[in-house]
């Protein structure tokens, strides 16, 4: 009965999407818009077919009967299927972003959305013309786009089409009001698909700097902006906006309505990353190198620190100032201006303040530095000058501190955190160098979910459970998993012909994995997909994820669940239990963490040195690395049943190195942004312009009525193949194939 019941849905929905809409010629119902501000003939601009039989247009009718969809007469009336689903997703934008939109503001304008079969997918929103908003999405013949994502962006431009019958005196001051165009529209896209985060993942890339500027990637300002005041302020705000003609006319009007302090907090809130995307679930991560923010050491002989440097405004501004080891710091906010700024202040993870205006006493440390961050914005039309500290350092009394003649050897701390480790890093864009590695690592890592869809047959039988033995660098944490007779491969898995030609895997400092290995035409290669990330922003993901643990663990005030039984180790153990939340999934993990009490002398470079357990950075509790012994993760919290063991074995020092010069590297692919993907996207599209060419020319030469017509294209169709092919040897060329393409060596 259930697999009939598929059947059943299956063809239902693919009758649906092939469903004819009532469709008109674009001649019968006398369409030809103009767009008023730049003269544009918006369907002769986009319609103009080489054949002059094939010039024109459809109108697809929505079935509201004031929205269409317009597409090229050469997709005929009755389009192909995959043509067909393309005009439904529209479509089916249209009445979703219709029916989000009733809450912002009027919207009785007709929509008319526009396809073409251009090479790109930029989408564009004219002006309103013949008493309609006309849009136009390309739709090229390869596309990575997904239907969803695809959706979001017809909304994006629906967007703009409700901006424009909302707002008046728009176009007046233009290169003013551009920001807020781009950003509101990407706002509305995503209120309407909030979970299609592709348009709207500008937002990762906003700076701190020129928040007025920004287009697309301060959508998230305008979201944090109506989440706060209501749907009803969005259009008064944007018009109040329009209608002021300079921008310092508009930072006074910012001022009067606290528009600064709503952007003081926003930016605090997005520095910390405490922001929500658009799904509900997912934080937005930010840039922090786009903060300013000079180190200045506090002088225990002085009172007063002068901000020499004039504080601009717009901007997120800050101050790293460090107090010294043996000090503590009574401090007050920054002062000295009769104008309107807020601060706020962060000291790790220990507190944060939101718009900080009172004296403020902060610990320091015995043995090492304390930093902590200032940050302050305004919106005043002048640089704010003659800004200082006043401040008092105080020296720590004898007893506070750790004093060998008093107590003895009393420093436990054998691998303090800024001691660097003595390894030199391994290599991160070189894959096809030589790496090396200083310890050796033996742990079990146990799957307590379902595994039935794994597949992978097991030489030891047992699919819930890995024998972990590779090698760490203790300067940037990148792994070694060995291959051969008796390495992890071996040892975990049953020698399938994917996996018996596997030298080695290596998992860099920045989180990319490349294997090491025989290809099938037996040439060695190192194959890898190429991330966005840098080891930096590992790092720094890395600390945060640390610091947010233990102030969870703080927080929860709950003692661990007990050491499994079956679970050994020596020494005592002490347990932590905190919460973690997943950057990309905004998944909450419950983590159970049990460290050895004896200190480590391991020395690291790194936050984590080790898979799930090694050794640790804690620079929340005892400021030492710590030897981590045990690690239970909870996926989605501890009432899902779902968990992942580790459990260490032994960490020991034991150098080995890995020469991969030998091996070709060959891509798979990469993230968004990387510049394989950029290269891929753009030999792609050259790919298709060719071939698109080459139709046209044959096509010409069908119609030539003498010789001299035919040698003429047929030259130039030569000339076409050598280009089509060095183009086919540049692709290979970029994923390390072109050894095996004889016309490229």
């Amino acid at each position: 009965m259930k697999s009939i019941t598929v059947v059943l849905i299956a063809v239902f929905f693919a009758g649906s999407l092939c469903a004819q809409y009532p469709v008109s010629s674009c001649e019968e119902m006398g369409l030809r818009p103009i767009d008023p501000v730049d003269e544009i003939d918006i369907l002769g601009r986009f319609y103009q077919a080489e054949d002059s039989d094939q010039r024109g247009c459809w109108v697809h009718y929505h079935p509201n009967g004031t929205d269409f969809v317009v597409t090229p007469k050469t997709w005929k009336s009755e389009p192909n299927t995959t043509r067909m689903k393309i005009i439904h997703e529209a479509m089916e934008a249209i009445s979703e972003a219709r029916e989000t939109y009733q809450r912002f503001g009027t919207f009785n304008t007709n929509l008319y959305y526009i396809f073409d079969d251009s090479l790109h997918s930029a989408s564009k929103a004219f002006w309103i013309a013949d008493k309609g908003c006309w849009m136009r999405s390309g739709i090229p013949p390869i596309s990575r786009i997904t239907p969803g994502n695809r959706q979001q962006i017809y909304a994006h431009e629906i967007g703009h089409c409700l901006i424009m019958e909302n707002l008046n005196n728009y176009e007046d001051s233009f290169e003013l009001n551009d920001w807020f165009d781009e950003s509101v529209a990407e706002y509305l896209g995503s209120e309407v698909y909030p979970a299609n985060n592709r348009e709207h993942g500008h937002s990762r890339r906003f700076g701190f700097s020129a928040s007025f500027r920004q287009r697309y990637d301060a959508y998230h300002l305008w979201k944090y902006y109506i989440d706060r005041e209501g749907d009803n302020m969005l259009f008064p705000m944007m018009q109040s906006l329009a209608n002021i003609s300079s921008l310092n006319a508009r930072r006074d009007y910012l001022r009067r309505t606290e528009f600064d302090k709503i952007l003081h907090d926003f930016y605090f809130d997005s520095y910390r990353e405490r922001l929500i995307d658009s799904d509900g679930v997912s934080r937005i991560p930010v840039t922090t190198s786009t903060l300013k923010a000079p180190t200045i050491n506090l002088n225990p002989d002085l009172h007063t620190l002068n901000i020499e440097e004039p504080l601009p405004a717009d901007q997120l501004n800050g101050f790293n100032l460090v107090i010294p080891e043996g000090y503590d710091l009574d401090i007050d906010p920054l002062a000295g201006v009769g104008d309107p700024f807020y601060q706020s202040l962060l000291e790790g993870d220990s507190y944060h303040i939101r718009n900080w205006n009172s004296k403020k006493s902060i610990k320091g440390d015995c043995e090492r530095e304390v930093s902590f961050l200032v940050l302050s914005s305004h919106l005043n039309n002048h640089p704010l000058t003659g800004l200082s500290f006043n401040y008092s350092l105080i020296k720590k009394e004898e007893e506070e501190c750790c004093d060998e003649a008093i107590a003895g050897d009393c420093d436990d701390c054998l691998a303090p955190l800024d001691v660097e480790s003595e390894m030199s890093p391994n290599p991160v864009d070189e894959i096809n160098s030589a790496f090396k590695f200083d310890y050796k690592i033996e742990s079990v890592v146990k799957f307590q979910m379902d595994m039935s869809d794994f597949n992978v047959e097991y030489s030891r039988g047992d699919p819930g459970e890995l024998v972990m033995e590779y090698y760490v660098n203790s300067a940037d944490g990148s792994i070694l998993f060995p291959g051969g007779p008796v390495g992890f491969f071996k040892t975990n898995f049953s020698y399938r012909s994917d996996l018996k030609e596997v030298d080695a895997a290596i998992w860099l400092a920045n989180g990319q994995m490349v294997i090491y290995g025989y290809g099938r035409d037996r040439q060695k290669r190192a194959v890898t997909y190429e991330i966005a990330n840098t080891a930096n922003d590992r790092f720094g993901t890395d600390y945060i994820n640390m610091m947010q643990f233990f102030s969870s663990s703080e927080t929860l005030a709950e003692h661990p669940e007990p050491l499994p039984e079956h679970f050994k180790w020596d020494n005592i153990t002490k347990g932590y239990k905190g919460k973690l939340i997943e950057g990309r999934t905004g998944i909450e993990n419950t983590w159970t963490l049990y460290f050895d009490t004896a200190p480590t002398p391991i020395k690291t470079s790194c936050i984590m040195m080790g898979f799930m357990v090694g050794v640790l950075k804690d620079a929340r509790d005892l400021q030492c690395n710590r030897l981590l012994v045990y690690n239970k993760v909870n996926i989605g919290g501890e009432d899902t049943g779902d968990a992942i063991e580790a459990e260490l074995r032994s960490i020991k020092p034991m150098g080995i190195g890995f020469d991969g010069a030998s091996y070709k590297p060959m891509m798979l692919g990469g993230e968004y942004g990387t510049d394989i993907q950029i290269r891929q996207r753009r030999n792609q599209g050259q790919m298709v312009a060719y071939l698109r060419q080459k139709e046209t020319l044959k096509e010409n030469r069908k119609r030539c009525t003498s010789e001299i017509c035919t040698d003429r294209i047929d030259r130039e169709l030569e000339l076409l193949e050598e280009q089509i092919e060095q183009l086919n040897c540049e692709i290979a060329r970029t994923m390390g194939l072109d050894d095996l393409m004889e016309e490229c060596r």
